[in-house]
């Protein structure tokens, strides 16, 4: 060989190595990512009934839908955890002759708490008036019903349950229409009728309330000044607490656990155009630390709801011409102000009455189905997000399972706890007396691997020793269970 032949192998190498290193680049880089990400959607189902209101229960890893169509049937099907296909072969018919979506725009709901997962729902009763019944189907396939109000004088429906697992058993909103009275939201436990109670609201839009996840409150929308504003809502003190106060209308509140910050957040719908996230400050109160505002050609946003993937927050809405029933897309988009990501998940097609997306965590990512208007068809979305995450995610994926001492400890009322998974699991984080009582349940869901971390207000609880046990099971099939415990104590 050659010195001249030799220079060129070498140079040639080289520029091989370099254009790998480019390639590398350019395919784990999250503009590229998100740049070669097609929306689309497909058609999934083919029941007669068509498809409304589909909820997804992860607790029993199942979907709930009800028919768009004469019978009005209700269903129960399972998912596919890997895939999150749903199991339409499978499916159990849990109820038929409910009261049509159309004429309630609400269907389905389930409910999370000791006494397991249930369907809640509106059917009329012997004497033809609306009334909220729950059911389930068992793991022997039988199904169980349950009519839960009774009324002479009225109708009570759209019902909306907590998703509490610690809770003896779940509670639920609905409304009311009486013979001689106006229509009005209450509340009570699913197990003792003597509990109905009013909330202190003027809203009457079945979204316009909802359960606050690991707490007996809620927030609602109510009108002050002129403009809807957000309030929480404790139902056992009955203590009302204004939430925001700007002079624009707000609606269509939501809490959720948002991991990146390691505490509650909860965001509302303002003007019908854009979405407020909301942070607790020092003082106690809220301040809205960033304003989602969808970069698309249509502009009213409804049906937002918030989800958790890879450790950070997201939200998906459907953003649509002219309100319900039009012309819309599906948009997800990302909490953090520091890192603005906007995707429209849903198809090209600009016809399509998009209502009601859900989400739907696999083991691996994040699956969003909606149903069209009008034809009542269920559709199917992939988000992206899986690819997304690994881009900018793969070099933090903790090697080991973990759970840290809280900080602060001892704490007064407020700690943080953090732990992290090293695979997709199923996770339940909670906290226990010294007695060895259960006394809140922090996380009861399935997470993607990361590091996550988790506020504890320990407010309502007296001074003393307590303990937070972290159970993981390791999706994959191989990892088997991670389990630890560890003492803090709270100092008032």
């Amino acid at each position: 060989m050659t010195h001249l032949e030799s220079r060129r192998i070498r140079r040639s190498s080289i520029i091989s190595f370099i254009s790998f290193v480019i390639f590398f680049v350019l395919q784990f880089n999250p503009q590229r990512a998100a740049a070669q990400f097609q929306a689309a959607d497909s058609i999934v189902g083919n029941e007669a009934g068509g498809y409304a209101d589909h909820e997804f229960s992860s607790d029993s890893v199942s979907v709930s839908w009800m028919g768009a169509f004469a019978p009005y049937r209700l269903w129960q099907a399972p998912m596919n955890r890997a895939t999150g296909n749903i199991g339409f072969s499978l499916a159990v018919q849990l109820d038929s002759n409910l009261v049509p979506f159309q004429q309630i725009l609400q269907g389905t709901d389930w409910s999370s708490s000791q006494q397991g997962s249930w369907v809640y729902y509106t059917k009329r009763d012997a004497n033809i008036r609306k009334q909220v019944f729950k059911a389930r189907a068992t793991a022997a396939q039988q199904v169980v019903t349950e009519q839960l109000t009774t009324s002479d004088t009225a109708e009570k429906f759209n019902p909306l349950p907590s998703r509490d697992a610690a809770d003896l058993d779940a509670r639920f909103l609905f409304l009311i229409k009486g013979d001689q009275s106006p229509l009005t939201y209450f509340w009570r436990e699913s197990n003792n009728p003597l509990t109905e109670a009013p909330l202190p609201s003027t809203q009457l839009s079945s979204s316009g309330a909802r359960w606050i996840n690991g707490s007996r409150a809620l927030i609602y929308a109510d009108s002050i000044a002129g403009y809807d504003q957000e309030f929480r809502f404790d139902v056992d003190d009955q203590k009302i607490t204004q939430l925001t106060f700007s002079p624009i209308d707000k609606t269509d509140g939501f809490f959720f656990d948002a991991p990146e910050y390691g505490e509650e957040l909860f965001f509302c719908t303002e003007g019908n155009t854009s979405l407020g996230i909301y942070r607790k400050n020092a003082g106690g109160g809220y301040d809205k630390f960033n304003s989602l505002v969808f970069p698309s050609a249509r502009s009213y946003v409804f049906s937002a709801e918030p989800f958790a993937f890879a450790g950070k927050s997201y939200v998906f809405a459907v953003v649509s011409d002219s309100g319900f029933m039009s012309n819309a897309d599906v948009w997800i988009a990302a909490v953090n102000p520091d890192t603005p990501f906007y995707r429209q998940v849903s198809g090209s097609d600009p016809m399509l009455k998009r209502m009601d997306p859900e989400v739907y965590l696999t083991e691996t990512d994040a699956i969003i189905y909606y149903f069209e208007w009008e034809n009542f068809r269920l559709h199917r979305c992939e988000t992206g997000l899986a690819a997304l995450s690994s881009v900018t995610a793969q070099s933090n994926t903790p090697k080991s399972f973990s759970l840290a001492q809280n900080y602060p400890n001892p704490f007064n009322p407020n700690t943080v706890i953090s732990y992290q998974l090293s695979i997709g699991s199923e996770v339940r984080l909670k906290v226990f007396d010294v007695l060895g009582r259960e006394i809140a349940t922090l996380v009861n869901a399935k997470q993607a691997a990361g590091t996550y971390k988790v506020s504890f207000n320990a407010g309502n609880f007296p001074s003393g020793i307590y303990f937070y046990s972290l159970r993981a099971s390791g999706s994959d099939g191989r990892s088997g269970n991670f389990m630890e415990t560890k003492k803090m104590m709270l100092v008032k």
